[in-house]
């Protein structure tokens, strides 16, 4: 006689087995994993039906109880109830299709085959540097603009930048929450990684060391001098000085894990950073200044930057010139808000 708890043990053990190689294999298995075995999978589903019947046919032979059917049920509906559950609380876009884009505005050295849409900006720059300064609040500004209309909230979205810090920035902006679109960035993190905060955790908080610096320009602007992948406060301050900006206040926000690279460690952790800067800057109470952001960061940082800044709208964003060709440490980019 077969063995009742034999068969669900097995039947347990079939569902674990293929969950870890479903994941060894990097497949796409949300937390709600059990939801999309037993629906989203044909094969897993064949074995749940296949055990289903084995035990009816086994109960009207009189082998095993009839109400361990019930049993099977109800274990049964547990699982898809714990993935319905789940997949309703991720909300409408969980079950949308990933589109994979692309925003480019550095030289082809590297080209995305993987995307199903490019922006090429590439024509309006001479390797980095721009060919004309006005591009950035026109031609610039007009394209990402019209690019991020054409997004739907029936998709999610991929978005790898071969990009300028400013132009994420200026795409986190105009992907901002209120538009309710589903979009992400992919980082290159040890290859390319996929920074979804909605399947991510990072549970640290008061990521910041923060220090403020005044400057004799009284009524003058605000700086914030972001250092996640490397310090640059000195640098900021002699480019201010060199440049005589009228800035009155400098605060400079350096992460408190180890400077570098690999400071970020997914896009949850990105978010984070993020929420508390703005969250800092919203207390500062620097509505009324105008904002001049000086950043050396992953760009899926600057992404989540530019959507927890939406707010503020007198903002001046900066490129660091690698190869100092303008003559300066650093050279303006977009002026918000944009005529």
């Amino acid at each position: 006689m077969v063995s009742i708890s034999l068969l669900c043990i097995l039947s347990v053990l079939t569902l674990l087995m293929y969950l870890v190689i479903t994941t060894m294999l990097k497949k796409h298995i949300s937390s709600g994993a059990f939801y999309f075995i037993l629906i989203e999978n044909r094969v897993a589903t064949f074995i749940f039906l296949l055990i289903s019947l084995a035990l009816i046919c086994l109960s009207l032979k009189n082998i095993v109880p009839t109400e361990y059917i019930g049993y099977w049920i109800g274990l049964f509906s547990i699982f898809i109830g714990a993935g319905v559950a789940n997949k309703h609380r991720k909300g409408k876009n969980s079950n949308s299709h990933l589109t994979p884009i692309e925003i480019r505005s550095f030289p082809e050295d590297f080209r995305n085959n993987k995307v199903d849409e490019t922006l090429d900006l590439t024509k309006f720059f001479d390797t980095r540097y721009i060919k004309k300064e006005k591009y950035w609040n026109n031609e610039i500004y007009n394209e990402l603009n019209n690019f991020i209309s054409k997004r739907n909230r029936k998709n999610s979205y991929g978005v790898y930048f071969e990009a300028h810090l400013s132009i994420v920035f200026m795409v986190g902006r105009l992907l901002n929450y209120k538009k309710g679109i589903d979009a992400f960035p992919i980082q290159k993190h040890d290859g390319l990684k996929k920074w979804d905060p909605d399947n991510e955790t990072y549970n640290k908080s008061n990521l910041w060391n923060i220090e403020e610096k005044d400057l004799n320009n009284k009524g003058g602007d605000v700086a914030l001098v972001i250092g996640i992948t490397r310090k640059i406060l000195y640098n900021v301050v002699k480019f201010i000085e060199n440049k005589q900006l009228n800035i009155e206040q400098i605060a400079y926000f350096e992460i408190k894990e180890n400077i570098g690279v690999d400071a970020v460690k997914n896009g949850a952790h990105g978010k984070k950073l993020a929420n508390e800067l703005s969250n800092v800057v919203s207390e500062k109470n620097f509505n009324d200044k105008r904002i001049h952001i000086f950043a050396s960061c992953p760009s899926g940082f600057m992404y989540y930057l530019g959507q927890r800044l939406i707010n503020f709208n007198k903002i001046t964003l900066y490129e660091h010139d690698f190869d100092k060709k303008t003559g300066d440490i650093y050279f303006k980019s977009f002026e918000l808000p944009v005529e």
